[in-house]
């Protein structure tokens, strides 16, 4: 994982008492190479669990204990590195915050692309009480999360959160459970005016629905599809039939994970969820990207379609589109997302009333040029109301920035290993000259001066010579010559 936890463990032990001295022996017992609490290294499973266990030791704290204590101060790393802002954006209330937390874990993998990412599902109990799901591929976080959410609502809502840990994942959960006891003020207020609700009127028809929606489907209890944009009918590879295919048949969710294509469960997410869902390659019509200019012209020439024609899906309101316009299920689907030759469409769900009908209005899911190539997805396609244009062409910037970033690190620790080679040879030099020269003449020399003449009024000069020293040096071992030498400077000395 990347370093957030690392940082937030060792700013946790450096707030102890002697915690410089802690955190030194926790790294030595660590054998981590490095710093140890880099916000933006990526460090192996092995090397983290090998912290946790180094701190729980020196710190004399259990597993558990060490997590959550750590949680507690996980925003100094967020400040640090600049995302405080962005995590701030999240919301007004606390809740609003765990709802988009998804969509900011899902912004950052341009920049952290080896990021297992987490999700979490919020529910509202009553007007005191929530519970969050938490689903990650790491099992044992639970203790970190829950001091990070207790330190986020103090920090950003001034909220004191009662935190119990309801299910746990490390002891067979399917995921982890938070029971929150919160104020009422951690929810946003509830509905819309009447008067705002009555002054949306436009009703569109399907040339509109279809020229702002060209990528929405909509489906009914049975989970049949009812309504198809124009642009998704043109991927799907159905023969010109797309009402015939089943939802649970072609299409996976892939976000919120663990969700089931369910009717009943699904109509329980349709507010404030973003859903990602896959649709397997061997549903989708393959084609190239210059085929897909072609096709992309003779959809912008004719607006309506057949299939948006036998749909009743432009009988929708404005106010029922209005938000629009506006464990192991992770593993499973951090697989799919990596898949780019399936098509993958991100956005949310609306509840058709009139027609008890699961309306999803979104747009392809794209992060980089090469998704959007293998992915068979030009830019035309993206309606501009959506910003998807604006998004992938942000995921690019951060991507290259990330990699730039990556790249200016390496080359300051090439250069911190090169300046301590150098400090190294300086103090071998150094030392070579204190033990052959006098202390003044040595430090002068090492600073590249002339050694400074000096006056002494009485001076003993003694010229000696070792007779035949010559035939001595080839007549005995290099080893004793030098003894014979040592000894002898010894005696000079001591004159």
């Amino acid at each position: 994982m990347y370093g957030l936890l690392h940082k937030a463990l060792c700013t946790w032990v450096l707030s102890l008492p002697g915690g410089e001295e802690l955190q030194e022996q926790a790294i030595q017992l660590a054998k981590i190479d490095g710093k140890a609490d880099d916000f933006f290294r990526f460090y192996a499973d092995s090397s983290t669990d090998l912290l946790l266990q180094a701190i729980c030791r020196v710190t004399q704290r259990p597993m558990e204990e060490c997590k959550f204590e750590a949680g507690l101060f996980f925003l100094v790393g967020v400040s640090e590195s600049g995302y405080m802002h962005m995590l701030k954006a999240l919301g007004d209330t606390f809740f609003e915050l765990v709802e988009n937390l998804d969509s900011l874990h899902e912004s950052f993998l341009p920049s952290f692309p080896k990021m297992k990412i987490p999700s979490m599902r919020p529910v509202k109990i009553n007007a005191t009480t929530m519970e969050i799901h938490y689903f990650s591929e790491s099992p044992g976080l639970g203790p970190f999360m829950m001091g990070a959410l207790q330190a986020t609502g103090k920090e950003l809502f001034d909220l004191d959160i009662d935190i119990r840990h309801k299910e746990k994942k490390d002891k067979g959960a399917h995921h982890d459970i938070f029971q929150l006891f919160v104020d009422e003020a951690a929810f946003p207020t509830e509905d819309v005016s009447k008067i705002e609700k009555e002054a949306c009127t436009i009703a569109m028809d399907h040339t509109i629905t279809n020229d702002l929606l060209p990528w929405h489907f909509a489906f009914d209890r049975n989970l049949n599809l009812v309504s198809v944009g124009k642009l998704l009918t043109d991927r799907l590879n159905c023969e010109g039939k797309p009402f015939e295919m089943n939802l649970e048949k072609v299409f996976k969710i892939v976000r919120p994970v663990s969700t089931l294509l369910h009717f009943d469960e699904l109509i329980q997410l349709v507010e404030d969820v973003a859903f990602t869902f896959l649709i397997q390659k061997k549903y989708l019509v393959q084609r190239s990207s210059a085929d897909l200019l072609v096709k992309l012209d003779s959809h912008m020439a004719s607006s309506s379609s057949s299939i948006g024609e036998k749909s009743d899906l432009g009988a929708l309101s404005a106010s029922s589109l209005g938000s629009f316009m506006g464990g192991d299920d992770l593993a499973r689907n951090s697989r799919l997302e990596k898949l780019a030759s399936n098509l993958k469409l991100h956005g949310q769900l609306n509840y058709f009333a009139e027609k008890d009908w699961l309306v999803f209005c979104g747009t392809p899911s794209i992060r980089s040029l090469e998704e959007l190539q293998a992915q068979g997805v030009c830019l035309r396609q993206m309606p501009l109301h959506s910003h998807a244009r604006e998004m992938l062409f942000g995921s690019m910037f951060l991507s290259a920035s990330a990699a730039n970033s990556v790249q200016v690190d390496q080359k300051l620790a090439d250069l911190d290993n090169s300046m301590k080679e150098v400090e190294d040879k300086r103090k071998q030099i150094d030392g070579l000259l204190h033990s052959i020269l006098p202390p003044i003449v040595a430090e002068s020399l090492a600073k590249g001066n002339i050694p400074p003449a000096e006056h002494y009024s009485n001076v003993t000069v003694l010229f000696a010579d070792i007779y035949n020293f010559t035939g001595i040096s080839g007549d005995i071992p290099a080893s004793e010559l030098m003894d014979l030498l040592h000894e002898l400077f010894v005696k000079f000395d001591d004159l």
